[in-house]
């Protein structure tokens, strides 16, 4: 993905230089002839990127099946009230994420969930944006039920999607899934709402919260 634009540039011109070449050596001998060139080229190309307009633009090897959990829980939430949804578990600070049924990316919930979505997608790479996922972090790896709160609090965190089909790379354990549960149960304004296989909807009920939106001063 980092060098397909230099490679179509480059193919492209190339290709056309070397067409554009044959044509005109071709054209000293007989005119008619020539012109086969360019348009084999052109029915090639047609031909070698025709999958593509025919539903293969991705690979059938790479395409992964999507668990029913999933689509369960998109449509579950697109009845449910705005509100910030916090991701867990956030166990690894790049965020590549790894899934038991073998997709593998940056992450794809955002695309089914209406709410907006605090992830460690959306915020790598900047000292201004990433406290949440320091906060979140160390919050659940000192089991900190209380720090834990008071992040949801200064997030104005409505949600919590923990989804169990993520893996670690390097051991599960860092996943803290068995401890992210007992500290969500502990929480008193947080109860769970749904759960579609191993996907678990959290809803913290906090009245005072009237818009996930706010305006802040003198921070």
């Amino acid at each position: 993905t980092k060098f397909i634009i230099l490679f179509g540039l480059s193919s492209t011109v190339l290709m056309t230089v070397g067409v554009t070449e044959i044509t005109q050596r071709l054209e000293r001998f007989r005119r008619n002839i020539a012109i086969v060139v360019p348009l084999s080229a052109i029915a090639i190309t047609i031909s070698l990127v025709f999958p593509a307009f025919d539903g293969h633009f991705f690979s059938d090897r790479l395409r992964v099946t999507l668990p029913d959990d999933y689509p369960h829980v998109f449509t579950f939430m697109k009845d449910r009230p705005l509100g910030r949804v916090a991701y867990l578990p956030q166990h690894q600070y790049w965020s590549w994420k790894y899934y038991q049924y073998g997709y593998r990316g940056s992450g794809f919930a955002w695309y089914g969930l209406p709410q907006p979505i605090l992830d460690r997608a959306f915020d790598p790479w900047s000292g201004y944006n990433e406290n949440y996922y320091w906060e979140l972090s160390r919050s659940i790896y000192s089991k900190d039920a209380q720090a834990l709160t008071a992040i949801f609090d200064k997030y104005d965190v409505r949600y919590i999607l923990l989804d169990e089909n993520l893996i670690s790379p390097s051991h599960n354990r860092a996943l803290y899934i068995d401890e992210i549960k007992e500290m969500l149960t502990s929480l008193p304004k947080v109860k769970e709402t749904t759960r579609f296989g191993k996907l678990t909807v959290y809803e913290r009920l906090d009245d005072d919260t009237q818009s996930f939106v706010s305006l802040k001063t003198n921070l």
